[in-house]
C-alpha cells in the first residue's frame, strides 16, 4: 500500500482537495506496477512555510475530516477523477510549430530539411516568446504539469523561454541545445548554427546562474548536447565537467534511428558503439537522460545497466519517424528507470494520454513477436504501467521522484483533474476505476478539466 500515514502538522494554513476518485500509480520492490484507486478521499496540502505545496495528510472524506479542516480552503473535486500530473520527459520547444511535418521522413533528413530551418527562426525573440507561450499553454491544457525540454540552439531565445515559463506555475527543465559540428554532408547550409565550445558552455552556465532553482524550485537548467552526430568529443567532455560542477542532469538522444547509428560509427570509428561514445565523453551515469534508446545492442544495454541512466520512451514520435519501437519490456525486466514523452515536433501531439495508448500498443506488438521462451507478462505494458510511466516513471528519470509522481505524504501536490462525463459520456460510475483508467489512457487529450502544481491551480477549462 502507498503510505497514507497521517501527519502531525495541522497548525499551518491548509488547502483541502475533496476527490471523487483518486488514481495513484505505485510499484513494488519486485517491479510490479499497480494503480490504487480511492473513492471519496481528501488530500490536505500545506499552503505556507517551508513545506508549501506538500501533501500533509490523505484520508477518507467524512464528517471527521470536515471538522478537522473546517477553516481550510476546500476545493471540491468530488465528482472528478484525479491522477498525478503528467510528466513529459522529452520534448523540443522550438519544434512546436512543425508538429506533424515529419510523417514518413526519417530522422536525419527531417532535421536537415525542416527542423534546423525552423530553429533558425528563433533569432527573432518575439517569435521565441510566442512559441514558448504556445508550448506551455497547450501542454498544460492536456494535463502536463512538468516538462523536460530541449530549448533553442541560441542563448537569447532559451533565456526568453525560461522567462515565459516562470509565471506559468509549471515545472520546466530545459537547456539551450548545444552543437558544434553540424557537418556539411548531413546538414548542408546549416553550419551557421554551430557554436564554439566556449560559447556553448558559457551560455549554459549563464542560464544556470539566471534560472536554476527559480520559481520556488520549479525551473531547472539541464545541459543539452543535441546528440553525438553533431557534438564533438571535446564539447561533450566540457558539458560533462560543467554538469558535474553544479550537480546537474544532462539530456541527449541515444540509438533513435539506424541512420543516426551509422553516422556515429563513421564519426567515432575507434569506439564503434554509440553508448561507448557517451561513456568516453563522461556522459554515461545516473544523471543522464537518454531519449529513445530503441536500437541498443546487448553490449550497449550492459553499459546502461552498469551506469543507470534514465531512459525516455517516445512512441508516437518513433512511429512517425519510422525509427522503431523501444523494447520497454526488456528494460523493465532489467530494472532500468523509464519515463514517457511526447517528443514534439517529431511527435504530433502534446497529449501524454495518446502516448500512453501508443506505448501500450507497441508493447503488445513486441510481446506478440517475441520468442515464446522469453515471454514474461509482468513486463508487458498495460494501462496501469502506462500511467505509471507518464507520472512516477518520468519523475524518476528526471530525479524528481521524491517530490512528484504519486500522491504521498511529503510529496508536492501535482495533479491532473479529469471530468468523467467528458471521458465516458453520460454513462460512467466513479466506482468503476478500471473503466475510467482505460478511458484516460485511450483519449488524445480529452477530459482534462484542471491541473495543479504544488497545490496551485495552473489550468482550468
Amino acid at each position: 500500500m502507498v503510505n497514507f500515514k497521517k501527519s502531525n502538522i495541522f497548525m499551518h494554513i491548509m488547502k483541502v482537495f475533496k476527490v471523487g476518485l483518486l488514481l495513484n500509480p505505485v510499484k513494488d520492490e519486485d517491479g510490479k506496477i499497480d494503480v490504487r484507486s480511492y473513492r471519496d478521499f481528501y488530500i490536505a496540502v500545506e499552503t505556507s512555510g517551508n513545506n508549501k505545496g506538500n501533501i500533509v495528510e490523505v484520508g477518507r472524506a467524512d464528517l471527521s475530516s470536515q471538522q478537522k479542516y473546517a477553516d481550510a480552503e476546500v476545493i471540491d473535486l468530488s465528482k472528478k477523477v484525479v491522477t498525478p500530473g503528467f510528466v513529459d520527459a522529452h520534448a523540443h520547444l522550438p519544434q512546436k510549430r512543425i508538429m506533424g511535418t515529419s510523417s514518413g521522413v526519417e530522422l536525419l533528413p527531417w532535421l536537415n530539411e525542416t527542423t534546423l530551418p525552423e530553429e533558425k527562426r528563433f533569432t527573432n525573440l518575439e517569435y521565441a516568446a510566442e512559441v514558448a507561450d504556445e508550448t506551455y499553454k497547450d501542454a498544460v491544457s492536456v494535463g502536463t504539469t512538468t516538462m523536460c525540454l530541449f530549448g533553442p540552439p541560441l542563448y537569447e531565445a532559451t533565456d526568453v523561454a525560461f522567462e515565459r515559463a516562470e509565471p506559468t506555475g509549471l515545472r520546466i527543465l530545459m537547456g539551450m541545445t548545444l552543437l558544434d559540428e553540424l557537418s556539411e554532408d548531413l546538414f548542408p547550409e546549416h553550419q551557421s548554427l554551430n557554436q564554439t565550445i566556449d560559447h556553448a558552455v558559457e551560455s549554459t552556465e549563464e542560464l544556470y546562474r539566471r534560472w536554476h532553482g527559480k520559481a520556488e524550485g520549479r525551473l531547472q537548467v539541464v545541459p543539452t548536447p543535441r546528440f553525438a552526430v553533431c557534438c564533438s568529443m571535446d564539447l561533450m567532455k566540457e558539458v560533462a565537467k560543467l554538469a558535474e560542477k553544479y550537480e546537474l542532469l544532462i539530456q541527449t538522444h541515444l540509438t533513435e534511428n539506424l541512420g543516426e547509428i551509422e553516422a556515429i560509427k563513421a564519426r567515432f570509428p575507434d569506439l564503434k558503439l554509440y553508448e561507448r561514445v557517451y561513456q568516453e565523453a563522461g556522459l554515461m551515469h545516473s544523471k543522464m537522460i537518454f531519449a529513445h534508446v530503441i536500437h541498443s545492442t546487448p553490449e550497449g544495454q550492459a553499459l546502461l545497466r552498469k551506469y543507470g541512466p534514465g531512459l525516455v520512451h517516445c512512441p508516437i514520435s518513433n512511429e512517425i519517424l519510422l525509427s522503431g519501437k523501444m523494447p520497454v519490456h526488456e528494460y523493465r525486466k532489467q530494472r532500468m528507470r523509464i519515463g514517457l514523452a511526447t517528443d514534439i515536433g517529431a511527435g504530433d501531439t502534446l497529449s501524454m494520454q495518446a502516448n500512453i495508448q501508443k506505448a501500450v500498443e507497441f508493447s503488445r506488438d513486441l510481446y506478440d513477436q517475441a520468442p515464446s521462451d522469453t515471454l514474461d507478462p509482468r513486463w508487458q505494458l498495460d494501462f496501469k504501467s502506462g500511467l505509471y510511466l507518464a507520472t512516477q516513471g518520468s519523475a524518476d528519470v528526471l530525479h524528481l521522484g521524491d517530490k512528484i509522481g504519486t500522491f504521498k505524504i511529503g510529496k508536492q501536490f501535482d495533479a491532473t483533474v479529469f471530468d468523467p462525463e467528458q471521458l465516458c459520456g453520460e454513462e460512467y460510475d466513479l466506482k468503476e476505476p478500471t473503466q475510467l483508467l482505460e478511458k484516460i489512457c485511450t483519449q488524445r487529450g480529452k477530459g482534462v478539466e484542471q491541473a495543479y502544481v504544488a497545490g496551485n491551480q495552473v489550468y482550468s477549462v
